[in-house]
């Protein structure tokens, strides 16, 4: 290995996000109590000198069991003679607008803690290489001025242990409030009867969509997205196989009626162009983010981690797992590896991440041509790390209306119609087919109606 002098060595900014550390503080102005969530901070873990002065003001307020506010925090740094040098007022005011709302605190703050610790460390090994400089005659003794200075380092978050006791308290009081007003954390995507079977789906879940090619795994997608949004909520749109155009070209389609090809092909009458801007003015009012950096899973991470703290995102849309890019020896290692980090942003970030993934080929050797969990190409990792598997399948698109009528004399042709498997459900039933319908023209599932669905 190439020893490198000290001297050599780049100088670099210590570690530190300032915008995560006035998303903190915003947090605390926007929803006082969310300062209780983020207990585990201390004011030297603050880069930025107010930001320091902030949160040492709001925690002597806490402690005083004053409240929080922007009014009571200008005063108590006014009295530590400190307002004026953090900006005044209008500093306050900067902060509140950093963040839409106080739910993602704990994730803002944890950020500001890994990065304290890292200053921390740098320090540390700083004056581990003094110690080297200094050459002390007794070498047991810098040893054990190293072991002490080793020893200082905190770990990140203190005793994560908590017993029943600890827990059932906050657990309690969320049970409470869903008696009177539901799980307001559960998200809705639209598809009436999967919505009912699963309850809905929760922050910190991975969802794989699974299906064979041209199934329509991603205008299922669309479909959670769209419905995401419809509930109120922001959601991340991920595409590897498709571009933005693509994607509002297809939605363009839904809100007009009017196909694909016809949108692609141009030359609207007067009619058409007054739908296409109904259309368009529609699209333009949803919280559906697209990111414009390439399809690496550091990049989605990265991506979701500003889309957090930007919007207030509920929900991450990946599509799909295979176009993913990281590194491995092989594609199986690479899944493996992906499907994992997709389950840690979820889970770290609490949102819900839908990811549609590639099944092999194995159910056109069946002659029941539906999906299994097994049929996750290349990895059974997928299956293992999903909280939700959704399984998608069509008819119609194996079967001809001729070859249906020999087999299924007296019965409909399912034409356009779809079924969505709840294949696996890490907290409840599965096995649940909901039938919904593909309408072709526009790329999109929709909600049969009550007698069809049966």
């Amino acid at each position: 290995m190439q020893e490198i002098e000290i001297s050599q060595m780049p100088i670099k900014p210590l570690p530190h996000d300032l915008d995560a550390e006035e998303a903190v503080l915003g947090s605390i102005l926007v929803d006082p109590n969310a300062i209780g969530k983020v207990d585990f901070l201390a004011d030297v873990d603050f880069y930025r000198e107010k930001h320091r002065w902030t949160f040492e003001a709001m925690g002597s307020l806490l402690e005083r069991r004053e409240g929080i506010n922007p009014i009571t925090v200008a005063y108590e740094m006014s009295r530590r003679q400190k307002l004026d040098a953090a900006g005044g007022g209008e500093f306050l005011s900067h902060l509140i607008t950093q963040v839409p709302t106080a739910v993602h605190v704990a994730h803002y703050a944890a950020i500001v803690k890994r990065l304290s610790f890292y200053r921390q460390l740098i320090v540390t090994s700083n004056q581990l290489a003094a110690i080297g400089y200094e050459q002390p005659p007794d070498t047991r003794e810098a040893l054990n001025k190293c072991h002490d200075l080793l020893g200082e380092l905190k770990p990140l978050g203190g005793s994560r242990l908590q017993t029943m006791g600890d827990v059932m308290p906050g657990f309690f009081d969320e049970l409470l409030a869903r008696q009177s007003r539901g799980n307001p954390s559960a998200l809705t995507v639209g598809i009436y009867d999967l919505d009912a079977y699963l309850g809905g789906f929760y922050p910190g879940d991975l969802v794989i969509i699974g299906g064979r090619s041209s199934m329509g795994k991603t205008s299922l997608l669309m479909q959670v997205a769209r419905g995401i949004d419809a509930g109120g909520r922001a959601v991340l749109f991920f595409s590897g196989e498709q571009t933005t155009v693509d994607l509002l070209e297809r939605e363009l389609a839904r809100e007009t009626g009017l196909s694909v090809k016809e949108i692609r092909e141009g030359f609207y009458p007067s009619e058409v162009m007054e739908r296409i801007n109904q259309g368009a003015a529609e699209l333009a009012s949803r919280r559906i983010i697209w990111p414009a950096s390439s399809f690496y899973v550091a990049d989605i991470r990265s991506a979701a981690e500003e889309a957090v703290a930007r919007y207030g995102i509920s929900a991450l849309c990946v599509d799909y797992l295979q176009k993913i890019m990281d590194s491995g020896d092989n594609m199986a290692q690479r899944i493996d590896r992906i499907s994992r980090e997709l389950k840690e942003i979820a889970r770290s970030l609490n949102i819900v991440v839908f990811c549609a993934a590639q099944i092999n080929r194995e159910p056109e050797k069946r002659t029941n041509k539906r999906p299994q969990l097994a049929d996750f190409r290349e990895s059974g990792s997928i299956e293992n790390d999903a909280d939700v598997a959704l399984l998608l399948y069509r008819e119609d698109y194996y079967t001809t209306a001729e070859e249906w009528a020999a087999t299924h004399p007296g019965q409909a042709y399912p034409k356009g119609v779809a079924e969505i498997q709840v294949a696996k459900n890490r907290q409840g039933a599965s096995g649940e087919r909901i039938r919904v319908y593909f309408r072709e023209k526009s790329m999109t599932f929709e909600n049969l109606s009550r007698e069809a669905r049966q």
